[in-house]
């Protein structure tokens, strides 16, 4: 399961280039300011606007279920993969054009959203699916836009809900009903990236002096968890179940690095040789580490504080690593030559890292 994405991702837990430095943001950054993606310009959806086809596996789970999304015709579909066979995971109304999934939990239950995620005049509604059905989780406030991020055991959903892009709060769904985990001092928006089995909440919110990464726990007021030694902002996409917490953090040479929690302790996990730029979206309760480094993009796992590069599919440029179950089945999508993306899943035969495309939806 992610233990991220998140990011983040566009939709999930992701990571950026921007003027040259990989940065991580999670639909969009709390300042509700355009970025460029990972693999290049965008539009404000995260999709490569020249991308011929577009498919993205955002989590897993230790059964080995993936979920994601790819294009169906002309627009994005929330899918999900067994045995790298996709399913159609559909939509929560006839008329949502597309949808998205973003987490799973060891049930198979799916969150993630439906609707229509054109910038500014679109809307989107945070869905659970189960047994082949989808139930929307309503927003904060009616008519408000909402994404559900991750999902834990006990069908607790975090994500955000307000004005997608404009607008954004870290957002709770218990049996249902949401509730606002509220910002750190001085913010004025917030997402929350992964929520663990204990109900432990991380994510990013907006502080008088940037982003910061921040944990929300039951009862108690957001944590600001600190920044690298001279940085300045700082965001959280995964947590484990003991409470590690995962993410990354702008250094004091602006540079942007993969870092751990552990206890309120921050740690750069560094990047890859030769590298500048590293991020972190997962972790396992056995603590490796699922990212990037780059740029360009490379696939990182960090495994005992040490980073490898797993690799790019033959066909691609660039990937990056969004979600590691305890199997250590990890993950992501990759970057093709045309700007197309595809969903990757990485394993490990005897010690060697081999990656596998996952079957598109059918246009």
């Amino acid at each position: 399961m992610r233990i991220r994405s998140g990011i983040a991702a566009a939709a999930i837990t992701t990571a950026i280039v921007a003027a040259g430095a990989l940065q991580p943001v999670s639909a969009a950054a709390p300042d509700g300011k355009d970025r460029a993606t990972l693999f290049g310009p965008s539009g404000p959806d995260g999709r490569p606007a020249a991308a011929t086809r577009f498919t993205r596996a955002s989590d897993n789970n230790d059964d080995g279920l993936v979920v994601g999304e790819s294009t169906a015709g002309t627009r994005a579909r929330a899918a999900s993969w067994t045995g790298g066979k996709p399913t159609d995971l559909g939509t929560l109304n006839p008329q949502d054009p597309a949808s998205s999934a973003l987490g799973v939990n060891a049930a198979g239950k799916i969150t993630g959203w439906s609707g229509d995620n054109t910038y500014p005049t679109g809307y989107t509604r945070a869905v659970v699916w189960s047994g082949g059905r989808a139930t929307e989780l309503p927003p904060t406030q009616p008519g408000q836009d909402a994404w559900g991020f991750a999902i834990n055991a006990g069908d607790q959903v975090a994500g955000w809900s307000g004005k997608y892009l404009a607008d954004m709060r870290a957002t709770l769904w218990t049996g249902g009903r949401p509730t606002l985990l509220g910002e750190l001092p001085g913010g004025r928006g917030s997402l929350a990236n992964d929520i663990n089995d204990k109900g432990q909440v991380v994510g990013t919110s907006q502080t008088a002096g940037g982003n910061r990464a921040a944990l929300w726990e039951p009862g108690r007021a957001p944590v600001d968890l600190g920044t690298l030694p001279g940085g300045t902002d700082s965001w959280a996409e995964g947590i484990s179940a003991d409470g590690t917490i995962v993410g990354s953090a702008i250094d004091q040479n602006g540079a942007t690095h993969a870092v751990s929690w552990t206890n309120g302790q921050i740690t750069d996990l560094g990047t890859l040789p030769g590298l500048q730029h590293s991020s972190a979206n997962a972790v396992t309760d056995a603590g490796q580490v699922a990212g990037a480094s780059g740029p360009p993009p490379r696939p990182t796992l960090w495994t005992n504080g040490q980073p490898a590069d797993l690799g790019v599919p033959a066909t691609a440029v660039n990937a990056q690593l969004e979600s590691i179950n305890a199997r250590s089945q990890i993950v992501g999508s990759a970057e093709n030559a045309d700007g197309s993306r595809d969903a990757v899943l990485w394993t490990s035969e005897g010690g060697t890292w081999k990656s596998q495309l996952l079957t598109p939806l059918p246009n």
